[in-house]
């Protein structure tokens, strides 16, 4: 498959979900930019509903597996990785695969969960396997983790627990000036198996890394990243791994929507949602400022390459 059968690839994923579930475009961009770059997703707000119906037809259309896991103070961190605690079925025998073993994992109240089992999730997130009984488990290609933050999150996690996260700030909204009929979320699995397979989805991830950056968009992003720290509304800027981590989600995206090279559109679209959870904010200086108006303002004031033609 060539970049154009790409495109052509993502644009009928995202007309698919788009009549099943309530949500737009800019949120299936980020769900797909996520899987595609081997990315975890953290959302803005306690909507988890939401979130996890755009992530079900997401995982729906692509063939993928899904699960959903709720977080409470008391969650038994077994029930992540253990099907038989998961299931309360203490008498099986042998391994049974709890609900993170699924392409895309919805889990709702991140920042609601003990000590222990983040710390099991987050280990699973960053090295794609869980180990039970002295013995290692390899967790599904592609493993997507999208979380909604929990009422208590920002009192209780901290920025090392949000660097488990590549991309922040997912909104699962509808998209009200679209008045398209929406089928019955119980068809999902049926009526969207067509749109791609998981094959497909590991060659574009392979794509990706294929993706050219220029040398002008190149000097863009680095001085979006030097840029924040002169940001007066900022304590510590990005870091060089973050920029780092913003080339590898450009790619994906690019290939997303079946191009071979990134585009200023990427770098606009992408950094707010890649950076924002990573600056440090001064309390002296930050009354008024969010994390991500500082990215979007930074972007505003860069001088951005141009392009000969719009791209999404």
């Amino acid at each position: 498959m060539d970049a154009a059968g790409t495109a052509t690839h993502a644009e009928s994923l995202v007309d698919a979900v788009s009549t099943v579930v309530p949500s737009d475009n800019a949120t299936l961009d980020t769900l797909l930019t996520g899987l595609v770059a081997d990315a975890h997703v953290l959302a803005a707000e306690d909507r988890p509903d939401g979130i996890a119906r755009t992530a079900r037809g997401v995982a729906a259309a692509l063939d993928l597996e899904y699960s959903r896991v709720q977080f409470a103070a008391e969650f038994d961190p077994a029930a992540l990785t253990d099907g038989r605690v998961a299931n309360g079925s203490d008498d099986v025998t042998g391994f049974v695969p709890g609900p993170i073993f699924a392409n895309v994992v919805v889990v709702e109240g991140y920042g609601r969960a003990p000590p222990a089992a983040r710390s099991v999730l987050q280990d699973a997130m960053a090295t794609g396997a869980v180990t039970l009984d002295g013995e290692r488990h390899d967790l599904p290609d592609p493993f997507c983790v999208v979380a909604t933050p929990g009422r208590s999150e920002s009192a209780r996690t901290s920025d090392a627990c949000h660097d488990r996260f590549a991309l922040s700030g997912l909104i699962a909204h509808p998209d009200r000036a679209d008045d398209r009929p929406r089928r019955d979320a119980a068809s999902v699995p049926s009526s969207l198996q067509r749109v791609s397979t998981l094959a497909a989805i590991r060659r574009r991830r392979a794509r990706a890394d294929a993706v050219a950056v220029g040398d002008d968009h190149r000097r863009f992003v680095t001085d979006l990243g030097r840029a924040t720290h002169r940001h007066p509304a900022v304590e510590c800027g990005v870091t060089p791994a973050g920029i780092r981590r913003l080339f590898g989600l450009l790619r994906a995206r690019a290939s997303v929507h079946g191009r071979s090279a990134v585009t200023t559109a990427d770098v606009r679209r992408v950094a707010p949602a890649a950076l924002a959870h990573h600056l440090t904010l001064s309390r002296a200086r930050a009354d008024g400022w969010s994390a991500r108006a500082v990215v979007e303002s930074v972007l505003d004031g860069l001088d951005a390459p141009t392009e000969t033609r719009l791209t999404a």
